[in-house]
């Protein structure tokens, strides 16, 4: 066998197994034209087509199974909680995670902010554009009078 055929069983194989992997469709423009270029170099050396052929199916149900295993391992990875729970030797639920009391410190601010006192800010607000007469109290006002 030379060494351009075996390049060309090379290339188809993984051409193949690059679809069967990744799930590229075989109608693709740039899959079928690479899988038709690989064809016609293959009929310009004079190597059987069927080979190129059969080599891009081998690389494409490889590809497939290879995907198909590493998917099946990712699935198969202990969740956090089952690596603690072998670990540790001790059962832990969802809710044990979650009611651990939370320790907090103490606020410094004891006071709240004037933006958050809403009377002061409205008397501020009103004594600018009403005036301190708003202030007193209606009783007072009659007074006056």
């Amino acid at each position: 066998m030379k060494a351009r055929e075996r390049d060309l069983i090379r290339k188809a194989y993984k051409l193949g197994y690059e679809v069967g992997y990744y799930g590229h469709m075989e109608t693709l423009s740039w899959v079928a034209d690479e899988k038709k270029r690989l064809v016609e170099e293959a009929l310009s050396l004079g190597i059987d087509v069927n080979v190129i052929i059969k080599a891009y199916n081998v690389g494409k149900k490889r590809g497939t199974e290879a995907k198909r295993k590493k998917i099946q391992e990712g699935l198969s990875k202990k969740s956090l909680l089952e690596r603690l729970r072998e670990e540790f030797k001790e059962i832990y639920t969802v809710s044990d995670a979650l009611s651990e009391p939370q320790v907090h410190s103490k606020p410094k601010i004891l006071r709240p902010p004037l933006l958050l006192q809403p009377l002061s800010v409205l008397a501020k607000t009103h004594l600018m554009i009403l005036g301190p007469k708003f202030l007193t109290s209606k009783r007072k006002r009659r007074e006056r009078r």
